[in-house]
């Protein structure tokens, strides 16, 4: 029997439990290991596609060797709700014993790993902490929608010089990655939720391309792996292979991003959800029509100020300039109003920058963060052949 101190292990069950998978159809996804050697107790979680591992160091005074796999969620959500100040630990027939407000039984299983072994093409690099949670905290607002028609829409890309996602927009995350190679991977939405682990710490990362097996026809497979390592704390992840991540239009993404685009006003963010908020007050669920006149706008950019008008019902919002900024000519662009709410929530300042008057896209930026709508051009026409 081990005791463990229950403010030790609350703190970093709250991180093993970002990892754990709760889909309760597949049993291997939400198993925790736990091992206790030289008094330091390592934990690991898996779902098969990532494998998260967690030390917790001096976590008891016994020289005891302890090892066990459990269900994850129970045993994290019941460490969440204990009380008392300390947790006993034990296993008797093929169950572990947990001791705490009660006494718990966890029948004991086997966790698989992810096999990393380091090889001549390794690619590796440090990277900030803060810049792979700025991946989660702006790209993953462009993925959280219900529209995505291909797969590949519903995965993260980054490579040497930031991160992209795209559905009916895009999501332009601008950083430079040192490393001695250059790469492009795709990673999935689960693994990006973990890069709050990574919050004001230096991270090392390492990609790897290694052989997988042989298939039906002789043919060697290969894999793609990624880790990511902090002190006491390390993230292994399976990612999707090459012939995947070069569907990925990376570049026509960043074109549409950089394109020279005449004319820029600053507006005020609150002022945009604002008035955004008051439209929508009218806008019902979309039927099946191939442009979603409800949730398509008209904006109308003036000399001071942009009219916002729903093309659903004809409602119009007024928002002005800000910053002393005007427009030099009158221009209209129809885009996705909840396109433009989504992407302005996106934002952390208080004033966002649109750039305009190309016809194909309005991009809002800050700093090193450019968000594209695209235009949808005038619905006019299927206005008309619904009402005729």
């Amino acid at each position: 029997m081990i005791t463990i101190k229950t403010e030790k292990i609350k703190d970093i069950a709250s991180k093993v439990a970002m990892g754990v998978d709760g889909d309760r159809t597949s049993p291997i996804s939400e198993l925790l290991e736990f091992e206790l050697k030289d008094k330091n107790l390592t934990l690991k979680t898996t779902n098969k596609e990532y494998f998260l591992k967690t030390v917790i160091e001096n976590i008891t005074d016994t020289d005891e060797y302890f090892h066990a796999t459990i269900i994850a969620d129970t045993f994290l959500t019941l460490v969440s709700k204990t009380t008392t100040s300390e947790i006993k630990l034990d296993i008797k027939n093929n169950a572990l014993v947990f001791n705490g407000n009660g006494r718990y039984l966890f029948p004991v299983v086997k966790l698989p790993d992810i096999k990393f072994e380091p090889n001549d093409d390794m690619i590796e690099f440090n990277i900030d902490g803060n810049t792979l949670k700025s991946i989660y905290d702006f790209n993953s607002k462009e993925l959280n929608k219900e529209v995505a028609v291909d797969p590949i829409q519903k995965y993260y890309y980054m490579d040497n010089q930031g991160a992209l996602t795209f559905v009916e927009g895009a999501c332009i995350n601008e950083f430079k990655v040192e490393s001695s190679k250059s790469f492009k991977i795709l990673l999935n939405e689960r693994l990006v939720q973990l890069f709050k682990l990574f919050t004001d710490q230096k991270v090392k990362v390492s990609i790897l391309h290694t052989e997988n097996g042989v298939d039906n026809n002789g043919l060697v497979t290969y894999q793609n792996r990624i880790r990511f390592d902090i002190p006491n704390i390390q993230l292994t992840a399976i990612i999707p292979d090459s012939d995947l991540v070069e569907k990925y239009p990376a570049l026509q993404i960043r074109q549409l991003a950089n394109i020279v685009y005449p004319q820029q006003v600053n507006i005020s963010k609150s002022s945009l959800l604002e008035s955004l908020d008051r439209l929508s007050i009218f806008d019902k669920k979309a039927g099946g029509n191939k442009v979603d006149l409800k949730k398509c706008g008209k904006i109308s950019f003036f000399n001071d100020h942009m009219e916002i008008e729903s093309m659903k019902d004809g409602n119009v919002e007024l928002v002005s300039y800000v910053n002393n900024t005007t427009s030099t000519d009158d221009f209209t662009s129809y885009v996705s109003l909840s396109d433009l709410v989504k992407h302005g929530n996106i934002s952390i300042a208080d004033n966002i920058v649109l750039h305009f008057g190309t016809g194909d896209a309005i991009m809002m930026q800050r700093k090193n963060l450019k968000q594209v709508i695209p235009e949808l051009g005038d619905p006019s026409e299927y206005i008309s052949a619904l009402e005729g």
